[in-house]
């Protein structure tokens, strides 16, 4: 697999109501995927090569893979890679399977992960309290993603994002 498009985020302003979901936290990095075999290239959601930006967790990419070939879907935060999901492994394209089948697969494969590629860890259920304390802790928000959805590398409402400030603005103006 040599060329894929990320799944893009639709943004609202609440969590979702219906359907099971699970949710991560919003990360303010760069978004990146991962596309490993016997070379390595770390390529953003707008077709950018940031494979020499981020030299060290290339290196650390190419020498963990020890021959396995993935691509791998993250946010890249400096120097730390936070990987949340796992698109194709060993020439398998896993794209057409549900997130929580996907979710398993990447977590066996970050089983012996080094320090600097991170599995981005989830909860299935989030409230509006949850979500408050997650702002007040100066993060930038959640992302909410349909556990049966496959990747469709749309922006279709699979995936959506809350960030924290449109989401602190609805609340306020809810109590108002």
């Amino acid at each position: 697999m040599e060329k894929v498009n990320a799944q893009l985020l639709k943004k609202v302003d609440s969590l979702p109501k219906n359907g099971e979901w699970l949710f991560e936290l919003k990360h303010d990095g760069w978004r990146i995927l991962a596309f490993v075999n016997s070379d390595v290239k770390l390529i953003s959601r707008n077709d950018n090569d940031f494979t020499k930006k981020f030299a060290d967790v290339t290196r650390t990419l190419r020498t963990w893979a020890n021959g396995r070939s993935f691509v791998i879907d993250g946010e890249m935060l400096h120097d730390v890679y936070m990987v949340f999901d796992v698109l194709a492994l060993d020439g398998k394209d896993l794209r057409g399977q549900t997130l929580l089948e996907r979710k398993k697969i990447l977590e066996q494969l970050m089983k012996d992960a080094p320090s600097n590629i991170r599995l981005c860890q989830y909860v299935k259920s989030m409230t509006e309290q949850m979500l408050q304390t997650i702002c007040q802790n100066g993060h930038e928000g959640v992302v909410a993603k349909l556990t049966n959805s496959t990747y469709s590398a749309k922006r279709d409402g699979r995936w959506i994002k809350i960030k924290c400030q449109g989401y602190k603005r609805v609340n306020e103006t809810n109590k108002s």
